[in-house]
């Protein structure tokens, strides 16, 4: 936001009222369309530095029609001149561009808790043994409860380790796409995504994402506090078994289970 205060301080202290506005300091006047009615404290104009930013001042507001209306707030990220969410989103999109994979990611047609962690999780805040570790938290070992070969962090769980490849072999099988070459989460995740040929594909590849880490996360909180044997297919049967009562539930796209078993992108 730019204020007067802001984009001329120099002149803004000589002001005896201020807070006034623009227009209480102009009156019409037909030969030029502005007669100014300033009221300094000390007339900046004696200053040639500062009698230049007051023609600056000017000439910026010379030609503006001013509405006879109270001051209003205008949202410059939307044609409508109006604030929502949605807006707000493409904007961060389009700023981001992809260099902040997964902050951006809201996914309407997944459950808040999903969209929550997803946003944690892209932010390294979610309770992996490395994370908890570098907060004082004393374990018996800091490793993957999945392969037990390296440290548990966000970036091997979900794609360095063995177990995590082979789910993310499983999804590129499933919606016949190449998630082509990757060194990171990050970067598999951008892959993935521009894989989509339309809004709707890009939303369904987002979601498919969403509970492909959810039930990764689901499966290894099972494996530390049950005792229960971690299992890729069983995270895949998963996975797409909810993410279809999802979409049915939460979108207005009429998907088919029989077809949805073989390709869920060329559903949409």
């Amino acid at each position: 936001m730019y204020t007067i205060n802001s984009m001329f301080p120099d002149l803004f202290i000589f002001e005896r009222n201020r807070s006034c506005f623009i227009v209480d300091r102009y009156t019409p006047n037909s030969s030029d369309g502005r007669l100014w009615n300033w009221s300094w404290l000390e007339s900046p104009i004696i200053n040639s530095r500062l009698s230049d930013k007051v023609t600056k001042l000017q000439n910026l507001v010379r030609n503006y029609e001013f509405s006879s209306g109270r001051d209003k707030w205008i949202w410059v990220g939307d044609s409508t001149g109006i604030f929502t969410v949605k807006s707000m989103r493409a904007v961060l999109d389009e700023k981001l561009n992809g260099n902040v994979v997964g902050q951006s990611i809201w996914c309407k047609w997944l459950p808040i808790k999903i969209n929550c962690f997803l946003w944690r999780l892209f932010l390294r805040r979610i309770p992996t043994r490395q994370n908890l570790g570098s907060r004082g938290i004393q374990l018996q070992t800091d490793s993957c409860p999945l392969c037990g070969r390296e440290v548990e962090t966000e970036e091997h769980l979900f794609y360095v380790c063995e177990k995590s490849k082979e789910i993310w072999r499983w999804v590129e099988r499933w919606c016949d796409i190449n998630s082509g070459n990757h060194s990171s989460l990050d970067q598999i995740v951008v892959n993935l995504i521009e894989c989509a040929k339309s809004k709707k594909q890009r939303k369904m590849i987002e979601a498919l994402i969403g509970s492909i880490l959810w039930f990764t996360w689901k499966a290894r909180n099972d494996v530390m506090f049950n005792n229960k044997r971690f299992s890729w297919e069983a995270v895949m049967v998963d996975s797409q078994a909810m993410l279809f009562t999802w979409i049915k539930c939460r979108s207005k796209c009429n998907i088919d289970w029989s077809r949805w078993g073989c390709n869920p992108l060329a559903l949409f």
